[in-house]
C-alpha cells in the first residue's frame, strides 16, 4: 500500500515529465541538498507549508540525502488551479494507490489507513533508482530509513516497536482539522493562516469543478477528482461546524497528551 509496483525507467520517466513540463519556476523546482554528478535518486513533489511534508523533508535531510525538489502551489487562488490538482500529478499518485479507496469521508486527520487515498494532495516521492512511486508522508519516510544506509538510523531495532506506535498516533492526530476553518473560541493559528483559510473548502471544490470540466466525462481520473470533491464537502462542513471544532481540539490535546 502507498508504494507503486517497479515501474519501467521508459514509464516512469513519461509520468514525471508530463508532471514537470508545467513546473518552470527555478525557485521552486530544484535541486535541494548540494551538488551531485549525475541525477540525484530521489524526486519530491511537496508544499512548503504542508504539515506531512515538513516531515518527508527532515528525513531527507537527516539520511543526507540529494533530491530533487518541486515545492509546488497546493492553495487555490483566484481561477488558479492548484498544481497538485493537475491530471498528470494525480495519475503519477495514482500509481502508488494499489487497492486503496478514496478517501471521500472526512475526520480531520490525512493518513491513507485513517482516511484512505486522496489523490489530489502532497508529498509524493519518486525514487528513481528502485523505479517506485511512493505516497502518504509516514510510508514515504518509513520507505526512505529503510532503503536508505547513509545519515541517521531513524528505526534502529530496538526501538523500532515505540516508534510505530508513536507514528500510529500521528497518523490519527486531528492535524488538518486544527488548521483549516475558525476556531469557536480562542483562534491560536498566525492571523495570516486564519485569513488564507477562509473560505478555503469551497475555493478547492471550484477549482476541482474547473479540471472536471476540463477533462470531460469519459476520462479514466474522473473518479478520482469525484471522490477529492466529496472528501472537501465533508472537510467544509465540519470544520464550520463548532461542536465538531471542538471535538477536533479536544482529540488534538488528547493525541499531544
Amino acid at each position: 500500500m502507498c508504494v507503486s509496483e517497479q515501474l519501467t525507467s521508459q514509464d516512469l520517466d513519461a509520468l514525471v515529465g508530463d508532471v514537470n513540463q508545467y513546473l518552470r519556476n527555478k525557485r521552486a523546482n530544484r535541486i535541494v541538498g548540494g551538488a551531485r554528478s549525475g541525477k540525484p535518486r530521489f524526486e519530491l513533489y511537496h508544499g512548503s507549508l504542508s504539515l506531512c511534508s515538513h516531515k518527508v523533508r527532515t528525513v531527507l535531510a537527516e539520511k543526507g540525502q540529494t533530491y530533487i525538489s518541486h515545492a509546488l502551489n497546493i492553495m487555490p487562488a483566484g481561477k488558479a488551479v492548484p498544481q497538485n490538482y493537475r491530471p498528470p500529478y494525480v495519475r503519477l499518485r495514482l500509481k502508488a494507490a494499489g487497492q486503496s479507496g478514496y478517501a471521500t469521508s472526512y475526520s480531520g486527520a490525512s493518513a491513507v489507513r485513517v482516511e484512505g487515498v486522496d489523490p489530489c494532495v502532497v508529498p509524493t516521492l519518486i525514487d528513481h533508482e528502485d523505479r517506485r512511486v511512493v505516497i502518504d508522508s509516514r510510508q514515504i519516510c518509513e520507505y526512505i530509513a529503510e532503503n536508505v544506509a547513509s545519515g541517521t538510523d531513524l528505526i534502529p531495532d530496538d526501538l523500532s516497536h515505540a516508534i510505530a506506535l508513536q507514528t500510529d498516533l500521528v497518523d490519527q492526530a486531528p492535524h488538518v482539522a486544527l488548521l483549516y476553518g475558525s476556531f469557536p473560541d480562542d483562534d491560536p493559528r498566525p492571523k495570516e493562516l486564519a485569513s488564507a483559510m477562509k473560505g478555503v473548502h469551497e475555493k478547492k471544490i471550484a477549482a476541482l469543478r474547473t479540471v472536471l470540466d476540463h477533462i470531460g466525462p469519459s476520462s479514466d481520473l474522473r473518479p478520482a477528482f469525484e471522490s477529492k470533491i466529496t472528501k472537501e464537502l465533508a472537510a467544509g462542513a465540519i470544520v464550520n461546524e463548532t461542536e465538531k471544532k471542538r471535538d477536533a481540539q479536544a482529540r488534538g490535546r488528547a493525541h499531544v497528551a
